[in-house]
């Protein structure tokens, strides 16, 4: 099966907008899910800043890995 990724983007009402954070509480828990589990290469990382693309060309599973970030 091959791999695919999935990009999610928030539309913002007024062009000045910005999301800033996503959060959850005891009355609104912050949930973020799948029904198949999300893939993480033992060399990616937990944020997008830990992904080097250099290493791309010698562990191409890199780029698959999953990870979340606001403003980066």
């Amino acid at each position: 099966m091959g791999k695919k990724t999935y990009r999610l983007y928030a539309e913002m009402t007024n062009p000045g907008d910005k999301l800033s954070a996503i959060f959850g509480d005891a009355t609104a828990p912050l949930n973020i899910s799948s029904s198949t589990g999300f893939y993480n290469s033992t060399l990616g990382g937990n944020f997008a800043q830990n992904i080097n693309p250099l290493f791309f060309t010698l562990a191409p599973q890199v780029q698959y890995d999953s990870w979340l970030t606001i403003g980066f």
